[in-house]
């Protein structure tokens, strides 16, 4: 299982596009309808220009003879290309050259493009139940191919960081037991998460690692716990090696220094803005804290961490 939709990307036409053919909704030129609006037509090559001297001497000719063949060798390719395109728009064999599109697709991207702008391009043609069996083909295909990404209700392909974060909290909730306060920071990790369904832009990325640092204060906090989630305190945990301490450690330097987290911290500390593959890492990291920091009530003689100096 991975996130790419090019997993099993051979299978794509067939499991994706080519039974909107069998439906009822479908209109007689679909395919060719589809053709002018997801692919895009060939861009025509830059014509070559020589330089001149004042006297209108071409500079670097042979220079400019190889550009000039390389320019007509493109410029044929792209005449083969373009009568194509504009055939196949026009109607002839427009679902022929629709898969063999879709078939020499090699990135992730333009996959992903190409599955959204299909459906956009039905939906604004008016084809709303094709649109619509159009997105469930997507859904099943990415449940088939177990790619792990989110199909959203534009039939955009997101990654599946919801699922992830779905699985975390409900992990989450059983820790919280009954601590009003502990639920109340995990409320605003929920609403934080849910927010990203908007996009993963960096403001929001960094409110929901923000709220998940919140909601670590209330598991060390707790009436059960006694304990408070701090630099110095960590080495007391109950870990089963320094290591441990040491990332636990980081994570907590990072809540502080980097920008407008928790405070203002340093920009000269960052290297870069949040983005989704950090609010990944970091969910999992300090997910991986929380099971020391709400057992923490205990160390192996049945003190309680308060109380130990």
């Amino acid at each position: 299982m991975n996130g790419s939709m090019l997993n099993g990307w051979s299978y794509a036409w067939e499991e994706i596009w080519a039974p909107l053919t069998r439906s009822k909704a479908a209109p007689i030129d679909l395919w060719s309808e589809l053709v002018s609006a997801v692919i895009p037509a060939p861009k025509r090559p830059k014509e070559v220009h020589p330089e001149v001297d004042s006297d209108g001497n071409i500079l670097n000719s042979d220079v400019f003879m190889a550009k000039t063949q390389d320019y007509w060798r493109s410029r044929t390719k792209f005449d083969e290309s373009y009568r194509n395109y504009t055939s196949a728009a026009q109607g002839s064999e427009s679902d022929i050259f629709f898969k063999m599109f879709v078939r020499s697709v090699t990135d992730e991207g333009v996959a992903r493009k190409i599955v959204s702008d299909t459906y956009s391009a039905l939906k604004d043609s008016g084809y709303h139940e094709l649109a619509s069996e159009f997105r469930e083909l997507v859904v099943r295909y990415v449940r088939t191919r177990n790619v792990l990404c989110t199909v959203t209700e534009q039939c955009e392909i997101a990654p599946a960081i919801e699922e992830l974060m779905v699985r975390f909290v409900a992990e989450i909730e059983g820790m919280a037991g009954q601590n009003t306060q502990t639920h109340k920071a995990l409320n605003d990790v929920k609403e934080q998460f849910t927010d990203l369904r908007m996009g993963f832009s960096h403001l929001r990325i960094r409110n929901a690692v923000s709220r998940f640092f919140v909601l670590m204060e209330a598991f060390a906090e707790t009436e059960n716990s006694q304990f408070r989630w701090s630099e110095g305190n960590i080495a007391k945990l109950d870990l089963p090696h320094v290591s441990f301490a040491n990332i636990f450690t980081k994570l907590y330097s990072m809540r502080g220094d980097y920008p407008l987290l928790v405070h203002a911290g340093s920009v000269k500390s960052t290297s870069r803005d949040l983005v989704e593959k950090d609010l990944v890492s970091l969910t999992f990291l300090l997910f991986a804290a929380l099971p020391y920091l709400a057992t923490s009530t205990a160390t192996d003689d049945g003190k309680r961490l308060s109380d130990v100096s």
